[in-house]
């Protein structure tokens, strides 16, 4: 059987995705994953090695009772030379990389070695 092109028309053939459709889930998961991360790559691009921690803190009461979970991302910047390592803490991945793209902004104005690359 020859390789069907997922490009083609349709034409009523229930083996063939409509088109304008996404082939499939991954497909929509990879552009919202990058979307988020557009700092990341902003930092990256610019001579940043990154790192990205989640991490959940159980809060208890005095007796041992659950009470609340905290959600909380943690990114990590380092820069080989006069930069040095950057770090930031929030409830988003969105907010995290935010946070650290303005940090490495602070730090590459204050050192006129690197600037970020847009």
């Amino acid at each position: 059987m020859a390789l069907q092109n997922p490009l083609r028309r349709h034409a009523g053939r229930p083996d063939l995705p409509p088109p304008g459709r996404p082939v499939g889930r991954s497909l929509r998961r990879r552009h919202r994953a990058s979307l988020r991360q557009l700092d990341r790559d902003l930092l990256e691009r610019s001579g940043w090695r990154t790192t990205l921690d989640f991490r959940e803190n159980h809060v208890r009461s005095e007796s041992g009772e659950l009470l609340e979970i905290e959600s909380v991302w943690v990114a990590e910047a380092e820069h080989v030379g006069s930069h040095g390592v950057i770090g930031a803490h929030g409830r988003s991945e969105s907010r995290v990389w935010a946070e650290l793209a303005a940090a490495a902004r602070i730090r590459s104005d204050a050192a006129p070695g690197v600037r970020l690359k847009r």
